[in-house]
């Protein structure tokens, strides 16, 4: 995980939701980002960033390990964006783009099982295991709602399973 930011690690799985929100509804809840102490590029500094007040919670096996909010993120989209596009490998409809762990500053804030279950702080518990269902919900306002991300971890499938595409 070292050294995390923008597009840098968790490129384990990827579950979506059902739905598409679109900048309009979102622009409501726009706020303004918070500020950077240091910018490491100059194609991601900017005074105006924009951030949205939209709520997440993440739940193993119906419970729950976080709540928080995107402002409390490091990056804001269009410094993801541009750091996608900078390198090279650009952007096309349809594509998504991972926004990265959203863990706020408070103990009830983790979005991450290794922040959440810290050695000498919490009871200490592993990554995900075979059989745990992961869900993720997100809404911002009245009515705009991301839907329900949910996903079961699978075993992995063994060698003669993966050569004969079972």
């Amino acid at each position: 995980m070292i050294p995390v930011g923008p597009l840098c690690s968790k490129h384990a799985g990827t579950t979506i939701s059902p739905w598409i929100i679109t900048p309009e509804a979102l622009a409501p809840h726009a706020l303004p980002a918070k500020a950077k102490e240091h910018i490491l590029a100059p194609h991601l500094n900017h005074d105006n960033g924009t951030t949205f007040a939209i709520e997440v919670q993440v739940s193993v096996d119906n419970q729950t390990i976080g709540r928080t909010t995107l402002d409390v993120m490091d990056w804001t989209f269009d410094q993801l964006i541009a750091h996608q596009a900078s390198s090279g490998c650009g952007l096309r409809t349809g594509d998504l783009l991972g926004i990265g762990t959203i863990s706020g500053p408070g103990p009830d804030e983790h979005g991450c099982l290794l922040e959440k279950f810290a050695e000498g702080q919490t009871p200490r518990r592993g990554y995900l295991e075979d059989g745990e269902e992961v869900q993720m919900t997100g809404f911002c306002g009245q009515g705009v709602g991301f839907g329900e991300c949910k996903a079961k971890v699978l075993p992995a499938l063994d060698d003669r399973e993966w050569r004969s595409g079972s």
